[in-house]
């Protein structure tokens, strides 16, 4: 066992870093059913005007957030 953590100790931020993606994929895994059924029990309660609109809303956010940390900047 002393030999595996003296092996990790120098690697303990990319292992941090690891663990952390892990347990964020994890979250999203385990939350997006619980997503896709309320969008569904919403569809069926006669208020699918105000979803779909919710819905487009966080598209064109989440759209724009990407958009924007994926642009280059130009140089030059």
């Amino acid at each position: 066992m002393y030999q595996a953590v003296r092996f990790a100790l120098p690697q303990k931020h990319a292992i941090g870093i690891i663990l952390a993606l892990t347990l964020t994929v994890a979250t999203l895994n385990a939350v997006e059913p619980l997503v896709i059924k309320t969008v569904f029990d919403e569809l069926t309660n006669h208020r699918a005007e105000i979803l779909v609109l919710s819905i487009v809303a966080l598209l064109w956010a989440a759209w724009h957030s990407c958009a924007r940390v994926w642009t280059l900047p130009q140089t030059g």
